[in-house]
Parts: structure tokens; C-alpha cells; sequence
């Protein structure tokens, strides 16, 4: 199998370039490594081209910021006053990086397939959530200056679990009632070490704080909901749990990116903001490019082009037919034209 994007360790050192052919040995190697999934080029994905929203490097760069940020903190002794001015101004240029990026792609949907060292869970999700972030809040029309605080904001979120031992953040099982206290009190963790610095914006602070707060008063850690809650807190919210639902978690497998969609639209009820959502969600690709899916023809193919406008109708190359066989010419499909064909659910295609 040939590699089709670079692949890079938790120090943001590239381990394996595009276009190198994977042996077993490198496999074995990238597992060791924690490494969870890599792109590959194959008979079936030939001429798919993933898209995502920021680029690899971008991305890269990002996370070893918030990492340098995150390990920082960690080392600090006076654990209330040490977001220093060098680490505000890393976020900021940062965030400015993600915008340009953002703004370079323009139209590409969120499509970030996590390929990254699994020991960079933590970072990877700051990271994703400040993109997610920064697309909505260009979809509701903030000006730049909002969207720089709102994005910081995002980034720094979970700041506060540089305070949390790694054995309750990586733990596999189920937390006990007191390990969860601790896991909650990361808002408040974070929010006492930027509180007294005057170069961090009050919307940076607030975030940080309230991110886990809920419309029906629901979340923590003040319990607090309605009108108290403000917009930027409110779309952070939206964007934080979308991404913990869609990326693997120690305790848990991720979830497709359509359940995960179905689970905060029935949270708008009560928990989340309705009206933030339908924005959220102009900007996710539901059923990403290369992704396998099943038809309720009983067909299986991979997406190759999503339809913004209708993101569940995207174009299928058919990779097995409705009896199981190996499909020689892959015709594509476009759900667009087929109204009486859709997808039933994500699968894996063996071959």
C-alpha cells in the first residue's frame, strides 16, 4: 500500500512521507507509535481527493503550540498566575494561521480524519474544536476580531487539564464519582491560571470557564443557563462536544458523524442553541469524502464529491454490488439524480 499523506509522531516530527509503500515493518512501527489510521492510495480511492478544512501543516503546527502551551502550564508551580505573554501571542498567531488556512480552502467542509499520535488526543481535540469554532462563527457573520477571541478561546479551552494527572484523563474504564469531580473541575483549573492576566481577553476567560455549561442549567461547573450564557460560550459548547462525540476516545469508539449530528440536534431541545447549530452544521461533511458507505440498495461504495447544499446526497462510486461482489468499473452514483437510493449507514469496505 502506498502512503497519501505524510504521517507525524506526537512531536510533530514527520515519521513517514507521502508516497513511501508501507511494509509491515512500518506498520508495526506506526502502531507502537500510537499512530491510529494513515491515508492511503489504492485501486478502489483512485482520483478521491480528501479535503479537509486546514491543512496538514497547519494542523501540525497548531498542536505542537498548544502542546508547548499545555506542557508549560504543567511545569509551573504557581498555578494561578502563569499564562505568560509568549504563550498568548503563540495562541493568537496561531489562530490567525487557522484563518488564513480556512480562508485558502475556502468551501472545504470539515473532513479531519485523525491520523495523528493517539498521545495527542488532548492537543488534537483543542485544535479541531478552535477550526470547528472559527468556521461557525464566519458562518454567523462575526467580525475578525470576535472571531480571534472566540477562536483563542476554543483553543485554550482545555487548558485546564494540564492540571489533571494523565491516569484520569487516559483511564480506559468507566471514572469513579470522584475521578469525575476531578475531570469537571478543568474549567475552573484553567480559568484560575489566565484570570489575573490582563492579555487575555474576558470572551477567552469565559470560555474557558463555561464551556461545559448548558441552556437548561444542566452542565458545570456554576450551573448556570438561559440568557447568562453568551454566544461565543454558546458555540464553543456546540463545537466541543461535536468533536469529543466524532473522535475515539480511550473508553470508547467514535461515533459517526451523522449520529453525533442526530444526538446535538435532539440537544437543542433544552442544552444547546438551536440557532448556532443549523449554522454549525452548514460547515461539517456528513459523510466525508472517501468514506464507506451502505446504500439501502445493498450496494457499498465510497463518497467522492459531497453536495453542500444537501450533504446527505453526496456522489458513491460503488465498490461492491448488492450481492457481495467485487464491482469492476466502480460506477459512481449521484444521490442527487437517484431520489429513491440513499445511504443507510458508514461501513468498511474489506477487499
Amino acid at each position: 500500500m502506498e502512503l497519501a499523506k505524510p504521517v507525524y509522531g506526537k512531536d510533530g516530527e514527520k515519521l513517514l512521507h507521502g508516497g513511501v509503500i508501507l511494509t509491515s515493518s512500518y506498520i508495526k512501527n506506526l502502531q507502537k507509535k500510537n499512530i491510529p489510521a494513515v491515508y492511503i492510495d489504492d485501486e478502489i480511492s483512485d482520483g478521491i481527493e480528501v479535503e479537509d478544512a486546514i491543512d496538514l501543516e497547519v494542523k501540525v503546527q497548531a498542536v505542537e503550540t498548544i502542546r508547548k502551551v499545555f506542557d508549560n502550564m504543567s511545569t509551573k508551580k504557581n498555578k494561578s498566575r502563569n499564562f505568560c505573554n509568549r504563550s498568548n501571542k503563540d495562541i493568537k498567531n496561531t489562530i490567525y494561521g487557522i484563518m488564513n488556512n480556512l480562508k485558502e480552502n475556502n468551501g472545504s467542509l470539515f473532513n479531519m480524519v485523525e491520523i495523528m499520535s493517539k498521545d495527542l488526543a488532548t492537543y488534537n481535540h483543542c485544535v479541531n474544536v478552535a477550526v470547528l469554532t472559527i468556521m461557525t462563527a464566519r458562518t454567523l457573520g462575526l467580525n475578525e476580531k470576535q472571531i480571534v477571541d472566540i477562536g483563542m478561546g476554543a483553543l485554550m479551552h482545555d487548558i485546564g487539564y494540564s492540571n489533571v494527572t494523565s491516569e484520569i484523563i487516559n483511564k480506559p474504564g468507566q471514572l469513579s464519582d470522584e475521578e469525575f469531580e476531578v475531570i469537571k473541575r478543568h474549567t475552573i483549573y484553567g480559568y484560575e491560571m489566565v484570570k489575573e492576566d490582563s492579555d487575555v481577553s474576558a470572551i477567552i476567560k469565559t470560555i474557558i470557564l463555561m464551556h461545559h455549561e448548558r441552556l437548561d442549567g444542566s452542565g458545570y461547573p456554576l450551573r448556570i443557563k438561559g440568557d447568562k450564557l453568551n454566544k461565543y460560550v454558546r458555540i464553543v459548547s456546540i463545537c466541543d462536544m461535536f468533536e469529543a462525540l466524532t473522535s475515539d476516545r480511550v473508553y470508547r469508539e467514535r461515533m459517526p458523524v451523522y449520529k453525533a449530528l442526530e444526538l446535538l440536534s435532539s440537544k437543542t431541545i433544552s442544552e444547546l442553541d438551536l440557532e448556532i447549530y443549523k449554522h454549525f452544521i452548514k460547515n461539517i461533511a456528513i459523510y466525508p469524502q472517501g468514506t464507506g458507505v451502505l446504500l439501502n440498495t445493498g450496494e457499498k461504495g465510497l463518497v467522492v464529491e459531497n453536495n453542500r447544499n444537501n450533504p446527505t446526497r453526496p456522489k458513491v462510486r460503488i465498490i461492491f454490488n448488492s450481492e457481495g461482489s467485487f464491482h469492476v468499473g466502480f460506477k459512481v452514483i449521484d444521490l442527487m439524480e437517484e431520489l429513491t437510493i440513499f445511504i443507510e449507514d458508514n461501513c468498511e469496505l474489506r477487499y
